[in-house]
């Protein structure tokens, strides 16, 4: 389904999802989420956050460690001759034990994830890697006899060169514990001492340089120097195995690159539905049946961003919303008061009909049923564009000119005041033809509107229903609350008479208007 997202604040759904996701997989996904690409995809996905709710609220989807992101690493990899890191082959196989984990959540709830063996396909490749590297992400040396050959030869040079070198202390007789600044020091591989700078004339060596504004100076004695230069082979003899080694390991990683990168598709997709689950689980909110026609039937929905500040506090109630179309009642017209909340009511709808093309789950306190479309119009708020230098109602042309373009039985419109801008009578004409045009297409659309007569164009035209926004007469505030079949009453005399119009100003008004009718 294409549509401006935006328009909906799709993006306050995506951030929420983002913040319940643990791994930079999901939270990318949740990014980038969009309407799925055919309804089976979506139904896929509504399955997936019905069983990570389930195991949620069961307490069996643990919140478990965030892993490193792979994909860089593997993209390496899979070019001839590299050699990765030793920490992101431990990151490699932190994913895989992380796969691992998931897939004993899709064995218990086989809708988490349709094809859950992807999340295996890599365990042999992970007893590899935790051969050779260790959890502090470093080559184990023992796993390779060159390397542990190569590290006992180091460790007896050191051995030695430190023996000489405290050696070497005591004979300056620095060795006592208030010399506290003299100590041995390792540059890369060779060993050197730190002595006060009043005991260099004693040293035969090579001076290193100095610490403490020239209080310390660092000083490689003559007598450890080919100890040192040994060391430094070793160093250098070992850094070329450990390349050897991981070069040997990244290309045992290289034919696994496929298989990995569709395990994280699948650590993506369970960090997504667990996301979703939880947001569900908080809002209890309710799968809606996908069907392959376009209709939709809310049932006592909410706005998902009015539930969250509810729960804040911000609000102190929210009112559900019930609306129905289908190929017999395509149309509805709303009327009410600015007030109303009439443009909540199209957001709401086209938001809950993009949440539930992106399988996620939608607040409601009853059944809801949400078909199938292509393409979703909504236009709400000021249309005029300073940039493009058109009036309201010029911009309010173009954009009904877009949707006739493309609009058919597969289409969703959310129009708010329809044919606004204009001469009321002129509005009014070009309302209802476009209403004929959409209704003669079996379009599916709510449009609101001031325009009186399209309530007599409602109630002339079968399939096309009339409705409004309920207002509390006793105490002139909004309800909130859409009520389908009966259309809205003008209410700006009767709010004129009670905040205190003069009561021969109003009933002359009255009069008026009766003469007008």
């Amino acid at each position: 389904m294409r549509c401006d997202v935006r328009s909906l604040e799709f993006d306050q759904i995506r951030r929420v999802l983002e913040r319940h996701t643990f791994t930079p997989y999901g939270a990318e996904a949740a990014r980038g989420l969009v309407p799925a690409p055919d309804v089976e995809a979506a139904r896929a996905m509504q399955r997936a956050v019905s069983a990570a709710r389930f195991l949620i609220e069961s307490g069996l989807a643990r919140r478990l460690a965030e892993p490193h992101d792979v994909r860089a690493a593997l993209r390496q990899a899979a070019s001839p001759n590299a050699a990765l890191s030793a920490p992101a082959l431990r990151h490699i196989a932190e994913n895989i034990a992380l796969a691992k984990a998931l897939h004993g959540l899709a064995a218990r709830e086989p809708a988490l994830l349709g094809n859950a063996e992807a999340l295996l396909a890599s365990e042999s490749l992970a007893a590899t890697l935790a051969k050779h590297v260790s959890p502090a992400g470093r080559l184990v040396n023992e796993a390779d006899a060159e390397l542990a050959r190569l590290a006992d030869e180091a460790v007896a040079g050191r051995g030695t060169v430190e023996a000489k070198l405290r050696a070497r202390l005591a004979s300056l007789g620095t060795d006592q514990p208030r010399e506290q600044s003299s100590a041995i020091r390792w540059i890369g591989a060779r060993g050197i001492l730190a002595v006060r700078a009043e005991h260099e004339a004693r040293l035969k060596g090579v001076r290193r340089g100095s610490e403490a504004g020239g209080r310390i100076v660092l000083f490689e004695p003559g007598e450890v120097a080919a100890d040192n230069n040994r060391l430094d082979l070793l160093a250098s003899k070992s850094e070329a195995r450990a390349h050897e080694v991981l070069k040997r390991l990244t290309a045992e990683v290289r034919p696994h690159v496929p298989a990995l990168l569709g395990m994280i598709e699948g650590i993506a997709w369970i960090d997504m539905a667990l996301a979703a689950g939880a947001i569900s689980s908080a809002m209890n909110a309710v799968a809606p049946k996908l069907v392959e026609e376009p209709r939709i039937a809310l049932d006592r929905a909410y706005h998902p961003y009015l539930l969250w500040q509810l729960a804040q506090d911000e609000i102190s109630r929210v009112v559900p919303l019930t609306v129905a179309l289908d190929a017999d009642h395509p149309l509805m017209i709303v009327t009410g008061p600015n007030t109303g909340g009439k443009t909540v009511m199209l957001r709401t709808i086209g938001l809950l009909v993009v949440m539930a093309h992106c399988g996620l789950h939608v607040p409601a306190e009853g059944e809801c049923s949400i078909g199938t479309f292509s393409l979703l119009v909504l236009s709400v708020g000021d249309r005029q564009s300073l940039f493009h230098q058109l009036s309201t109602f010029a911009a309010h042309v173009e954009m009904l000119k877009a949707m006739l373009s493309e609009a058919d039985r597969a289409t969703l419109v959310l129009l708010d005041e329809l044919g606004t801008g204009t001469d009321p009578e002129e509005g009014a004409a070009l309302a209802m033809a476009v209403l004929e045009e959409l209704h003669g297409r079996g379009t599916l659309g709510v449009v609101t509107t001031h325009l009186p007569r399209l309530k007599d164009f409602a109630a002339a035209h079968p399939g096309v229903v009339n409705a409004s926004m309920r207002f509390d007469d006793e105490r002139l505030e909004p309800a909130y609350e859409l009520v389908a079949g009966t259309p809205g009453r003008s209410l700006g005399l009767l709010v004129a008479e009670r905040r205190g119009m003069p009561p021969q100003i109003v009933a002359r008004a009255r009069s008026l208007l009766e003469e007008q009718r």
